[in-house]
């Protein structure tokens, strides 16, 4: 009797003893690497199932039988931390977490008069950020703008005046009208030159392409916006140095690429037609049309050895010489950026020296940016000041490109083969 009473009694004391252990406890707070607190987060300790999650304050609470254990860590954007704990706590359990190097950034898009995010943007736009800009090496920014973003049609067959290709957004939206898009650089309608903007200056585009943006910019939008933002400085932040160059360099064209009948065999065409009477007609017109040298050689009677030398001759040849270069572009750019508690500044300046592969063919162009903002009455009162310098030189022919030329007069004029642009 005695030994059945001292079973119950040690079952009863070792049911209290593990609960005991049941209800130890474990506080801790869940931070961000800037003392914020993580709201959701999971903890877990390993090789069992006790979880919790953190609240509003980035507080949580365990309970375990277990002295020495794994705690586990994770939340969305989070990299998954795993700490070993060691019961009981010397001092409050902090656990900070790293932000995922894959965690999405927040897209503001620029509307031109307000910046929002994505989420809230309504209707058809594209972005495209400053570094799917610097993928494509060109002089001017329409350039990078092309086969990069949806529903924007260039025609670089024409022109829409100040130099600009006409562009269009999603389609014909007028028949008689400029059906020209709104350009918005910095907040502000831009009638200018394309040329004269420097897209190394360029931060950002935002292409609004449907009728939302008629909110915003009214009548004038209904051809789709084009909202070009320029980098700036930034407040608190010191003096930076950016230098950027770009050289292309390309092949001269292939003049013998395409196939065509040779000198010698043309002469000798020429040759059996003259033969064949094929020119008597011309001979004896009023009208006095122009003859080939070999023809006017032959109706004179000259020495054949004189025909035979043009062979050696031919006019591509020529074509190559004086009118074909290789293609070099040179692109240089510097800016310094910077600001203070209540100043920000951003200088410019670029070279642009691009040559292309037709001989007399250039562009060259120098950019100057200095844009300033100051603060007052206890940053309630923005001063900014954006002044820009740009001068461009333009050659078609080796002369100053006025107008739009059309194809040059060698291309236009067909040649005979034995034709030499150059008399020795």
């Amino acid at each position: 009797m005695q030994y059945r009473i001292l079973s119950v009694v040690l079952f009863i004391f070792s049911s209290f003893a593990v609960n005991a252990q049941e209800r130890l406890e474990i506080k801790g707070r869940i931070i961000d690497r800037k003392s914020k607190p993580i709201i959701g987060a999971s903890v877990l300790i390993k090789s069992t199932n006790g979880s919790s999650s953190s609240d509003e304050n980035g507080s949580f609470t365990l309970h375990t039988e277990l002295k020495t254990f794994t705690l586990l860590v994770s939340n969305v954007g989070y990299v998954t931390l795993e700490r070993k704990i060691t019961l009981p706590l010397k001092s409050e359990l902090i656990l900070a977490l790293d932000e995922s190097e894959y965690e999405l950034e927040d897209v503001i898009i620029n509307t031109g008069y307000q910046r929002i995010p994505k989420e809230r943007a309504t209707g058809s736009f594209v972005q495209i950020n400053n570094e799917l800009l610097s993928k494509k090496v060109s002089p001017d920014i329409l350039s990078r703008l092309e086969n990069t973003t949806p529903g924007l049609i260039f025609n670089r067959g024409a022109s829409s005046g100040f130099g600009n290709p006409p562009i269009t957004i999603r389609g014909q939206s007028t028949i008689q009208s400029n059906s020209a898009p709104l350009i918005v650089v910095d907040n502000f309608p831009y009638e200018g030159d394309f040329n004269t903007i420097n897209p190394n200056d360029v931060e950002s585009i935002t292409v609004l392409k449907d009728a939302a943006a008629a909110s915003i910019w009214g009548a004038r939008a209904g051809n789709g916006v084009i909202v070009i933002t320029t980098k700036k400085g930034l407040f608190n932040s010191k003096t930076k140095v950016n230098f950027n160059s770009n050289v292309t360099i390309g092949n001269r064209p292939d003049q013998f690429y395409q196939s065509q009948i040779s000198t010698s065999d043309y002469i000798e065409i020429e040759k059996l037609l003259y033969s064949q009477g094929y020119y008597n007609a011309a001979q004896s017109s009023f009208s006095k049309p122009t003859f080939t040298p070999v023809v006017e050689m032959l109706i004179a009677g000259s020495d054949p050895s004189e025909i035979e030398k043009l062979k050696q001759y031919d006019v591509r040849d020529d074509y190559d010489k004086y009118f074909n270069r290789n293609m070099l572009n040179q692109q240089y750019s510097v800016n310094i950026n910077g600001g203070g508690e209540n100043q920000q500044f951003y200088l410019s300046a670029s070279y642009d020296d691009n040559r292309e592969s037709l001989i007399g063919n250039e562009f060259n162009r120098i950019s100057l940016n200095a844009k300033n903002t100051n603060l007052f009455l206890n940053k309630k009162l923005a001063l900014n000041t954006d002044l820009r310098y740009s001068e461009n030189t333009m050659f078609k022919n080796g002369l100053p490109r006025i107008k739009t030329y059309a194809t040059d007069a060698f291309t236009r004029t067909p040649l005979y083969p034995y034709a030499q642009l150059k008399t020795k």
